[in-house]
């Protein structure tokens, strides 16, 4: 999915879970959510990504003194999602 990769940006290398990805892929839930791999969106430049019709969300974090959180609607089979860096 592009959302795990390991904090070495000279060769970024996608450690996500092949086995999450084949689950998501087939069973297109509307929304996943996601833990992070230390660094991954900073590195990737990468909080949202898409599988199919599934919106996969990892807030990540901002600096190691700040923590993002995403407030998360769901309305009408439709997903916004407003990260927030606190």
């Amino acid at each position: 999915s592009g959302l795990a990769y390991q904090n070495r940006p000279q060769e970024p290398t996608d450690v996500g879970s092949d086995a999450v990805r084949l689950w998501i892929h087939t069973t297109q839930p509307l929304l996943t959510l996601h833990g992070h791999v230390h660094d991954a969106p900073d590195v990737s430049s990468v909080r949202t990504a898409s599988i199919g019709k599934t919106l996969c969300h990892q807030p990540g974090q901002k600096t190691p003194l700040a923590t993002t959180c995403t407030i998360v609607t769901c309305q009408d089979q439709r997903v916004s999602l407003d990260t927030r860096f606190l």
